[in-house]
């Protein structure tokens, strides 16, 4: 009777918790906060403009929740963060019934906690990225995983592959916990003789299942998921970074996860694993959804740029597994991170008064300035000569596409031009406006990085598809004391041929050379 009376207690903090946590996010995103969408998060809407099976870069479901986010409540950024802050609540859920299933209500109230105040899942919180679905679907998969071995049914084991497919269309991250999860089954003397009946391995087929659309997708597009998503792993650190590269990852973990919260998961850990054999099921099985995976990122590391929110689902289980190892560590941990997270949340208001916008130290710059250029942007293209035959062509990085996409007004279809023959984005997958031929352009050029030039003309292979260009104006929108978020605005009249990349130009019209030399105008380098 005492313990049913502290869990139910506990699950009663845990519920004012979420929901007070939730309600302030939800206030702060309303009355705190000067900035916007992040370039990811318009780049992702603009996928769900464009439902499909898969995109350049990623699996279909940021892009699905989009699209459905824009259809229920329309083109409002903070449509977007709020929609992050439901999915880390959710995620708060999902930890705290999972240590609740594990150990008590208490352990999953101070694990779910932990998670709680660190800066990098304050961050995750106003952010709708890929990894907002992913740590949901990684943190309830956890739980019904536990559920499926501790009492197998057909009903269990069937609600963890619906989960963790439905990771696995979030990211692809998703696939590794089948893995993980049959490397414990074969450790676990225990669990064991699970690996003996169908419910591990038809569950795992299922799972895999629900990538037949990702690689049907990508069969039809050139494999251009899986060459993306390569490429993480061949990129190497200039020179020898070795234990640099390894020290540079632990000091930026540990300062995302709260320094000593992110100590207590690790020695937590480390423990687990010196004690193996008189450790209980339940702090192995949250090992081996922790340790091997923030292994292979340190090794990593060592080799090559890792990006900080790789291991982030691997933290979902050490920190449940810290409260339950290490509670003499808990009150200090909590202390910590709260006051960072506190910190978090008065810097971001405090960076206008202090000057620091637009400076080296906002790390928001780039979600600053794109509603107020896409406003000026928006009038120009209204006032175009045929608007109903002008669309909009964006140069530059991906994120100045996106961002315009969303930020204009007119929400237009959005094209970019990108110099290489290899894509470098969905906006190289999607048709280019060969349909348009005849139709006038309004091609923006950003002024960015080392290309900052009030008099930056427009690439010559652009222009040249064009009967004739014209500057219409500029718009620059302070960031900041000393920045600015500029973009030059051309008119290109009646395109004669859509702008295709460099190579195949020059391939196609072996003048062109000869008349960059004419014009005096510097060939590209793609």
């Amino acid at each position: 009777m005492l313990k049913d009376t502290q869990d139910a207690l506990w699950t009663r903090r845990f519920c004012w918790l979420v929901l007070g946590v939730l309600g302030f996010r939800l206030l702060y995103l309303a009355a705190a906060v000067d900035f916007e969408l992040a370039g990811d998060e318009a780049y992702y809407w603009d996928w769900g403009r464009q439902p499909d099976w898969c995109y350049f870069s990623k699996p279909p479901l940021i892009g699905w929740i989009m699209g459905a986010l824009r259809v229920c409540f329309g083109y409002h950024w903070w449509v977007v963060k709020a929609a992050a802050a439901f999915f880390a609540a959710g995620t708060s859920t999902m930890m705290f019934l999972l240590g609740r299933q594990l150990y008590d209500s208490r352990t999953g109230f101070f694990g779910a906690l932990l998670m709680l105040v660190t800066p990098a899942f304050t961050l995750l919180s106003f952010a709708l990225t890929i990894d907002a679905p992913l740590l949901l679907c990684w943190s309830a998969a956890l739980l019904f995983a536990w559920r499926a071995i501790s009492s197998p049914n057909f009903g269990r084991w069937s609600t963890l592959v619906l989960v963790t497919g439905i990771g696995v269309l979030a990211k692809q991250m998703m696939l590794v916990f089948p893995v993980l999860l049959l490397g414990y089954l074969a450790i676990s003397r225990q669990h064991r003789p699970l690996l003996k009946s169908i419910g591990p391995w038809s569950s795992t087929l299922a799972i895999l299942a629900f990538m037949t659309p990702v690689v049907w997708w990508n069969q039809q597009h050139g494999w251009a998921t899986l060459k993306h998503t390569a490429e993480h792993f061949e990129g190497a650190h200039e020179g020898a970074p070795g234990v640099m590269g390894l020290l540079e990852f632990i000091g930026k973990q540990a300062g995302m996860y709260a320094i000593i919260a992110w100590g207590a998961a690790i020695a937590a850990l480390v423990v687990t694993l010196k004690n193996w054999k008189n450790a209980s099921s339940a702090d192995r099985f949250l090992c081996v959804f922790s340790l091997p995976g923030l292994v292979v990122v340190a090794i990593m590391a060592m080799r090559q740029p890792v990006n900080e929110n790789w291991p982030g689902v691997y933290y979902i289980s050490a920190f449940v597994l810290a409260v339950s190892v290490l509670p003499r560590l808990l009150k200090s941990a909590l202390w910590t991170g709260a006051a960072l997270s506190v910190a978090v949340h008065v810097l971001l208001p405090l960076l206008n008064p202090l000057g620091l916008t637009g400076s080296k130290f906002d790390f928001l710059k780039d979600m600053r300035g794109f509603s107020a250029a896409g406003n000026e942007i928006g009038a120009m293209l209204s006032a175009v000569p045929r608007p109903e035959q002008t669309f909009v062509y964006v140069l530059g990085h991906r994120y100045n596409a996106s961002q315009l996409a969303f930020h204009l007004p007119q929400h237009p279809r959005v094209y970019r031009w990108n110099a290489s023959t290899i894509p470098e984005s969905q906006y190289e997958i999607w048709p280019g406006a060969q349909d348009k031929v005849g139709w006038d352009a309004v091609i923006i050029q950003p002024q960015e990085g080392n290309t900052a030039d009030p008099d930056r003309e427009v690439p010559y292979l652009v222009e040249w598809n064009f009967t004739k260009v014209e500057r219409i104006g500029s718009v620059e929108i302070p960031i900041g004391k000393q920045a600015n978020r500029v973009f030059n605005v051309f008119l290109g009249h009646t395109m004669i041929r859509w702008p295709e990349p460099e190579a195949i130009q020059l391939q196609k019209h072996p003048r062109l050379q000869q008349l960059y030399l004419r014009k005096g105008r510097q060939m590209p380098t793609s």
